[in-house]
């Protein structure tokens, strides 16, 4: 089995994450021998403070490891995981992103704007 995609290891930690109500908002992976890295970047309606990142690292560590000895994944030699949130420069691409960044300035193409109030279907 090859090193799990972008797209599996999301699709495997989405409802682990939404049991914390967390969404998966980015998952990039570097495989390097030895040395190979998943990076995972996690939000909320409440963003998620550093004791929450290191309980987030932990069980999803932990479903990790169950998954990679029942087969369902692998990392092969092994790798190194980073549990954080999302930086400034995410791209806001879907209604969560507007809700939960609402009354902040943003760039876009039309300039300097400020998020407002989202209608009631966001």
């Amino acid at each position: 089995m090859a090193f799990p995609s972008e797209q599996k290891l999301e699709e495997f930690l989405a409802p682990i994450l939404a049991e914390h109500q967390l969404d998966v908002e980015q998952i990039k992976t570097t495989k390097a021998g030895k040395k190979s890295q998943v990076v995972i970047r996690i939000d909320g309606e409440k963003r998620p403070s550093s004791d929450v990142l290191e309980q987030m690292s932990r069980i999803i560590g932990e479903a990790f490891d169950a998954a990679e000895e029942s087969g369902e994944l692998n990392f092969g030699a092994g790798y190194t995981l980073e549990i954080s949130t999302p930086g400034v420069d995410l791209p806001l691409t879907a209604a969560r992103h507007f809700r939960r960044n609402r009354g902040r300035k943003i760039k876009s193409s039309l300039g300097e704007l400020r998020i407002g109030a989202l209608s009631e279907d966001e």
